[in-house]
């Protein structure tokens, strides 16, 4: 199933999320996630112009 949604660039792009609960405002969530969601311009922009609020990995020994 991976590979019928293999983009040749990014590679694996399915992620899903799975919300459980009651009453929930599914409108609400899509409208916040999809405003998470980078523009076309932004794709096509270089990626080290966004912030990364996630530090680098280290290794500690």
């Amino acid at each position: 199933e991976v590979l019928k949604n293999w983009d040749e660039q990014y590679g694996d792009r399915i992620t899903e999320l799975v919300f459980i609960g009651i009453d929930m405002n599914c409108s609400l969530i899509e409208q916040s996630l999809d405003s998470c969601l980078l523009t076309e311009k932004e794709m096509k922009q270089d990626w080290d112009i966004f912030i990364d609020p996630i530090p680098a990995f280290t290794y500690s020994s």
